[in-house]
């Protein structure tokens, strides 16, 4: 998540021509990022995953007071967009969770089909649902 957040506040400059201030940011984010990968490498490859996921939450921490001083676009506006999504995939993984520990099948590719249409439905029964309550709002104003 803070990975694709990043990429997409730092495309927020490029998109504006503030080719300066998506340098700057870059620039920073990469040099942070390659010490603690150098400094974690001496401890296990653990470590050096520690280092990218620690790396990417820092770089998107910045990237967003950045986008928040330039373009008024900060962290709470972010997320109020990325928390149904994040919800959403929750509540399917909570469903699979479940579907594999009451339903077991000997066969690996039923077991996986079943998976994936049990995954289209409740998708498109949740973006239907969401969906509709975003067109009724709409429709009011």
């Amino acid at each position: 998540i803070p990975y694709i957040l990043y990429y997409l506040n730092i495309d927020l400059f490029k998109s504006r021509g503030n080719s300066k201030q998506y340098m700057k940011i870059n620039v920073y984010t990469k040099l942070i990022g390659i010490v603690l990968i150098i400094i974690s490498s001496f401890f296990g490859l653990k470590y050096i995953l520690y280092s990218f996921v620690f790396v990417y939450w820092m770089s998107y921490i910045y990237s967003t007071i950045m986008t928040k001083k330039n373009i008024n676009y900060g962290a709470l506006e972010q997320l109020r967009v990325i928390v149904p999504f994040v919800l959403k995939c929750l509540f399917i993984y909570i469903i699979f969770l479940l579907f594999e520990e009451y339903v077991d099948f000997n066969n690996f590719y039923v077991e996986e089909i079943l998976k994936l249409f049990l995954f289209i439905i409740i998708y498109i029964l949740l973006t239907y649902r969401v969906t509709k309550k975003l067109l009724r709002k709409i429709l009011r104003k």
